[in-house]
């Protein structure tokens, strides 16, 4: 059953901050991928630019790393040797 605010506009809620707003001043878009549900992703325009902000290029996070760094993330080594091991065997670097 629809729900309308003061203004007349739809209400709906947000499936990611669940709060309650109007569609009239915060117009909402359907993103699964961001609630990590199929069947829901009634998203707010806050909680969109929050997680574009988090998963976009320039975000700290998302900064470019050594080669060095690459490999023992995706080794899962610790040891120095076993990285330069397997750094030289998959990438030819001494």
């Amino acid at each position: 059953m629809p729900h309308f605010c003061n203004c007349g506009a739809d209400e709906y809620i947000c499936q990611k901050c669940a709060k309650v707003l109007c569609s009239k001043d915060y117009p909402s878009v359907w993103r699964p991928d961001i609630t990590g549900y199929e069947s829901f992703g009634n998203v707010c325009p806050i909680c969109l630019s929050k997680y574009e902000m988090e998963n976009s290029i320039d975000s700290p996070d998302k900064a470019p790393i050594s080669l060095y760094e690459h490999c023992k993330q995706e080794s899962g080594f610790t040891e120095h040797k076993k990285i330069m091991s397997y750094l030289n065997k998959y990438y030819g670097f001494d």
